[in-house]
């Protein structure tokens, strides 16, 4: 007599199985989805452009963790006292001095003045685009964080390398717990609704590991620390807002690397451009529109760019086609 239904199990481990999942709830028009984090939420908006599916820019760009989205969203609609964790660091070349926004670290001035401006610039492009949005895709990467060490509430989004060769000793890292990232994606979310409204919002973290800790653990338990603790934090926020909605890239990659299936480039950091093609996929069957699952079409020019096996640019990544069909293959099994 099979007994299992005796135990309260609500899934089981499925060697070979690829993640899957139902169509959510509501059927959102992507065309005005909003994606902001890490590298691969930049690589799923350029995808769904490829797929004339979007029709908004991303301004953003890459934001690593929750802290700096959550600063990001709040300071396009309150004060928030950004000029505290500014970054400056002199360039070697020009020997000028360079002045970087703590959060904004793809934005940099020659002066404080002029990054005060090119901010003011940065926020109306935002807040127009953010404007009538029918979804929010936040991906965070990481929970081990750099803050200042005169305020561990000043969270940085990463630290220019340049400041770090300079000596420069301002800041210090640490892992960010559990509670401090929840509240942090929950003050995104409550901003998200406050000022835009009550859209979906997805959360996702990215599958890439480390590349470097400064902890003392090795940087694979640093990235099983890091990962845990986002994971945990997406469980929680998940399940206390109903607009939220968890979606897994991390298990969809796992289980295809169960499956032997090439997921990486070179770097084993990043995923190829065939993986970024059946995430968007996967996500616009998920909870895309007629319209937008009707925009669906074959793209074969799409790439990402490649990073070789020392981490530097190589190239692009395209889709390929038996990487493809081993997708689909390990797909067909499972549903």
């Amino acid at each position: 007599m099979n007994n299992f239904n005796v135990f309260p199990f609500a899934d089981g481990w499925d060697t070979g199985s690829v993640e899957v999942f139902g169509e959510s709830a509501q059927d959102i028009d992507l065309s005005k989805m909003i994606t902001i984090g890490s590298c691969v939420s930049r690589n799923v908006i350029r995808w769904l452009e490829s797929c004339e599916i979007v029709d908004r820019k991303m301004l953003h760009g890459t934001l690593y963790n929750p802290f700096s989205i959550n600063y990001e969203m709040q300071r396009l609609y309150s004060d928030i006292e950004w000029q505290k964790g500014i970054l400056t660091y002199r360039d070697n070349d020009t020997d000028q001095s360079v002045v970087i926004d703590p959060w904004r670290t793809w934005i940099s001035a020659s002066s404080l003045d002029e990054l005060i401006c090119k901010n003011a610039q940065f926020d109306n492009d935002a807040r127009a685009v953010f404007e009538n949005s029918s979804a929010f895709f936040f991906t965070y990467g990481l929970s081990e964080v750099w803050n200042l060490k005169s305020d561990d509430k000043m969270i940085l989004n990463q630290v220019p390398i340049e400041c770090m060769k300079q000596g420069q000793d301002s800041w210090t890292h640490r892992f960010a717990s559990v509670d401090e990232i929840t509240l942090a994606i929950s003050q995104t979310i409550e901003t998200v609704i406050e000022n835009i409204g009550n859209v979906p919002i997805f959360i996702a973290s990215t599958p890439g590991p480390l590349k470097y800790t400064a902890s003392n653990a090795s940087v694979r338990w640093a990235n099983n620390i890091s990962k845990a603790i986002l994971a945990q934090s997406f469980y929680e926020v998940s399940n206390k807002y109903d607009n939220v909605i968890y979606f897994p890239t991390t298990e969809i990659l796992q289980s295809l690397d169960e499956n032997n299936i090439s997921i990486w480039q070179p770097d084993r950091r990043h995923v190829n451009a065939t993986v970024i093609d059946y995430l968007g996929r996967q996500f616009v069957n998920y909870c895309g529109d007629q319209k937008s699952k009707q925009k669906l079409k074959d793209i074969t020019d799409f790439w990402v760019p490649q990073l070789s096996k020392e981490g530097k640019l190589d190239g692009k990544s395209l889709i390929d086609k038996d990487i493809q069909h081993s997708i689909i293959e390990a797909f067909n099994k499972t549903i």
